[in-house]
């Protein structure tokens, strides 16, 4: 086994190659409306147990718009009724007041209905999420696991979900409540007044053209700061769980100068895309406030040349105004959240639709062992292009004492992983009394070894869990008796 070498090499060049894939799978270079919302779907699918919650935060949507779409009508009605000092009709001024503080309370009640369901929906779906992407480590090869950084992949389990649900899940009902909003005050305006209706409509689609031109800008970044946060936590993680080797080497000055490299880059490619991002809100403003401006001067002109129309009206027309210009503010806003949203669901996807591993070809089970191993013409290599065992051969007979001896990096604890088969062999067979492994369920054949590893790993719980974790149907007393060994 020419181990030492190859798998130095082995470390050097395969593990950057599936950096490589994951940066790839965590931003595309433009941005695409199409995969937007391919990706939606996706995304929403996750939730498909909870959608009871979806339709229901939708009718407090529709309902809640609906209701705010009326108080501007029995405002200006309102308004009307006051024409003058000592000429104000109180009977209709008072039944006017009623109805818009009954839409007022109806739109209050049908907003908290929306939000609740809203909420709900979006943290049991990103929960489920988080579960399943859990589940997904334990079904990939041990190959996808020790290829990729682990702080990189809890990020993505945990900031990148968190970034998704703030940005597709939580802006859906943002979104839809802005286009019904849209479409609402479009008619009501068309109905009322065609000609300040139009002003609203020529110059309001403005924003859309700016937000369109900064999501294009923005993009990109926010993937790219996705990609160095999960740098970043890898780092940290691979600093953290290494800390005794880095002070045995005295690495504390060369470790924190390649932090603060990567701790830069992450500062640099956050900033650029808060800056781009936060461009899109104060411009949206700006034009809905000239907007707001241009419909009260036509109004106001309108009503002194010709006289057809009332303040009354004008005031209703004005709300509308601005309740056709507030969906495009939110919706600006939501750039930033959506931008960061559909980068991470690229890392998110990139886990969920790895390979799993390949399945038991049948399900033999391993009842029993004496303890006969024979390797026969093993080959195996983590990478195509370098063999890291040829021909191996290898024969330890029942009660048979082996050590298996050599620097680090020689090959020793692949060798343990071929047995236990973490990994596959390329060619040739391993034999546990005389049943090929691959024709063993990985279960079965697991349970048959006792493992001690290098280090010792406690997970968290308590000292009776982690001794009876390999054996979880274990007694008291087999957990009191291995505790005295």
């Amino acid at each position: 086994m020419k181990e030492n070498e190859k798998e130095k090499k082995f470390s050097v060049e395969e593990s950057p190659k599936v950096s490589k894939v994951s940066a790839i799978n965590s931003g595309r270079k433009k941005f695409n409306f199409k995969q937007v919302f391919s990706q939606a779907k996706k995304v929403i699918a996750f939730g498909r147990p909870y959608h009871i919650y979806l339709y229901l935060s939708l009718f407090g949507v529709f309902a809640g718009t609906f209701t705010e779409l009326m108080m501007p009508v029995y405002l200006g009605k309102a308004v009307d009724c006051i024409v003058g000092a000592g000429n104000v009709n109180f009977d209709n001024l008072l039944i006017n007041a009623m109805f818009l503080l009954l839409w007022t309370a109806l739109s209050c009640i049908f907003a908290f209905m929306a939000n609740y369901f809203s909420n709900k929906y979006c943290y049991l779906s990103s929960s489920r999420m988080r579960k399943l992407i859990f589940d997904k480590f334990s079904s990939v090869p041990l190959k996808y696991i020790d290829t990729n950084q682990h702080g990189d992949l809890l990020s993505r389990m945990i900031n990148d979900v968190d970034l998704l649900t703030n940005g597709y899940l939580e802006g859906l009902s943002s979104i839809t409540n802005g286009i019904i909003t849209i479409i609402g005050t479009l008619i009501f305006m068309f109905c009322l007044n065609f000609k300040l209706a139009l002003v609203v409509t020529i110059l309001t689609p403005m924003s859309l053209i700016i937000c369109a031109y900064i999501a294009k800008k923005s993009y990109k970044l926010f993937a790219m700061q996705a990609k160095r946060e999960g740098d970043l936590n890898g780092f940290l993680e691979e600093y953290i769980s290494g800390d005794r080797l880095v002070s045995a080497f005295n690495y504390e000055d060369k470790a924190l100068e390649n932090f603060e490299a990567i701790n830069q880059k992450y500062y640099e490619v956050s900033r650029k895309a808060d800056f781009y991002s936060n461009l899109s809100n104060p411009a949206t403003r700006f034009i809905n406030s000239f907007v707001y401006g241009m419909v009260a001067f036509v109004g106001a002109l309108v009503a002194i040349t010709t006289g057809n129309m009332s303040v009354g009206l004008i005031s209703t027309f004005l709300s509308y105004a601005n309740s056709f210009g507030k969906p495009f503010n939110e919706l600006s806003s939501e750039v930033s959240e959506l931008q960061a949203a559909i980068a991470s669901t690229d890392r998110i996807f990139y886990i969920l639709e790895a390979d799993d591993e390949v399945s038991d070809k049948n399900n033999k089970v391993l009842a029993s062992v004496d303890g006969n191993i024979n390797i026969e013409n093993a080959w195996f290599s983590y990478s195509s292009k370098t063999n890291l065992i040829q021909n191996f051969n290898l024969h330890v007979q029942k009660g048979q004492k082996v050590a298996i001896v050599g620097p680090t990096g020689c090959g020793k604890t692949t060798l343990i992983n071929l047995l236990m088969r973490f990994y596959d062999l390329n060619e040739g067979v391993i034999l546990v009394d005389g049943n090929n492994i691959t024709e063993i369920t990985r279960d079965s054949l697991r349970n048959k070894y006792g493992m001690v590893l290098q280090e010792t790993w406690i997970f968290s719980g308590t000292i009776k869990d982690n001794i009876a974790y390999g054996n979880p149907n274990a007694t008291m007393e087999e957990i009191v008796d291995a505790s005295k060994r």
